[in-house]
């Protein structure tokens, strides 16, 4: 079978192959199949791969008869009766020994993916650290009320998490009981802070997978609070660059026109904080509607509307929605004061810059509206009653961003 020069051919020690290599090659082809069509109430976003994707996979290698008959024994032999990446691996072997019985399962495995995995679509992580980097001080203003958020989704690890997985630790700063974020919590918060509604239901799970920093396994657990704030980050500022989610107010910078042009663009360092804020601008365009419904439909109270007498101000129905009804708040007022603060510095930087001399009268137009659009005031929201908690200055946070 030929090798693609695309990806580096699967070390072998002798007779044995290396799995580490293999495991490392598959699992990007694997998340990819899992997240096609994953839905928001999964209890993990790669928990199983849909038939289609696997012979998609395999077309050509084998009758499509064989490989269902293939996918749903591997399948069955899970406790679940999942496709898992454990169950995909297996799956793989036997149609790999079944093409080459001459060879050893494992030599066959390997000369299987040789041939194939450089043509099959795989998925990426994108690195987000020079993002993080850039945005640190903006993530760290926002960290209390995102942390208030985080425990109000989180809950307690898993045995399979602690045992298997190695990971959630016990912490002082994060409460045992709210220490790991599911799937379910994720795509429960993502609509809520409309980021749903802004990237679609795919990308809630392509977010997830991403921030998490487990791999290879049949199962991702929970998020960490510092991969809860890296995917929020990585949330922020693809809904910046999608159309209507502000980008195009920061000098520089416009909106992406697809689906793989936000993808691209949204981790660039380049002016990164300020589309961050963009961002979490759009997220809290709807908390007015959306924590209430949630609180009343989590209390079965819908028709005495406590969740929206809480969320102005009144008292909390249950010790533990308030840390969802503080947070959203804080985060409300935060990302509000940061946009308007940044927009002044914007409009201040604009004002000082030279710019060309307009060609026509309809160009000079166009730049009069845009410095319009800019400079233009956003009335501050109305306050309601209860106890005001105290907010990180946003100047402190938009001071240096443009600088």
């Amino acid at each position: 079978m030929a090798t693609f020069a695309a990806e580096p051919p699967t070390r072998t020690f002798g007779g044995s192959v290396d799995m580490e290599v293999l495991n490392d090659r598959l699992w990007p082809v694997f998340v990819r199949g899992a997240l096609r069509g994953t839905h928001p109430t999964s209890t993990d976003p790669i928990a199983s791969m849909k038939k289609r994707e696997f012979l998609r996979l395999l077309e050509g290698c084998a009758p499509p008869e064989q490989l269902t008959v293939v996918y749903h024994a591997e399948a069955g032999r899970t406790a679940k009766r999942t496709f898992s990446f454990s169950a995909f691996k297996r799956a793989l072997c036997v149609v790999a020994a079944r093409l080459q019985p001459e060879l050893r399962p494992a030599r066959a495995l390997a000369a299987l993916v040789d041939a194939k995995c450089g043509s099959w679509p795989r998925r990426d992580r994108r690195d987000v650290q020079p993002a993080r980097e850039a945005c640190a001080r903006v993530l760290k203003a926002f960290a209390p009320c995102l942390a208030k958020v985080f425990a109000y989704y989180g809950q307690t690890p898993s045995e399979f998490e602690l045992k298997v997985l190695g990971r959630h630790a016990p912490r002082t700063d994060v409460d045992r009981m709210q220490q790991s974020l599911p799937f379910s919590g994720w795509a429960t918060f993502c609509s809520t802070f409309n980021v749903t509604d802004r990237l679609g239901s795919d990308a809630v799970g392509q977010l997830f997978v991403d921030a998490s920093s487990v791999t290879n396994a049949d199962a991702l657990g929970g998020l960490e609070i510092e991969e809860f704030f890296d995917a929020v980050l990585r949330a922020s500022l693809l809904v910046s660059v999608s159309p209507g989610g502000g980008a195009s107010r920061v000098p520089g910078v416009q909106a992406a026109r697809s689906a793989a042009e936000a993808d691209r663009l949204a981790l660039k360092a380049d002016s990164a904080p300020q589309r961050c804020l963009a961002g979490f601008r759009v997220m809290r365009a709807k908390l007015e509607r959306t924590i209430p419904r949630q609180a009343n439909a989590g209390h079965g109270t819908s028709k005495h509307y406590g969740g929206e007498s809480a969320f102005a101000g009144g008292r909390a129905a249950s010790s533990n929605y308030h840390l969802l009804l503080e947070g959203s708040k804080e985060f409300q007022s935060l990302a509000d004061a940061c946009w308007r603060d940044l927009q002044k510095h914007t409009a201040t930087l604009l004002a000082d810059a030279p710019r060309a001399k307009p060609a026509s009268r309809a160009e000079e137009l166009d730049d009069l509206l845009q410095d319009m659009a800019v400079t233009r005031p956003v009335p501050p929201s109305p306050r309601r009653g209860g106890v005001r908690t105290p907010q990180a200055s946003p100047r402190a946070v938009t001071a240096s961003l443009l600088r």
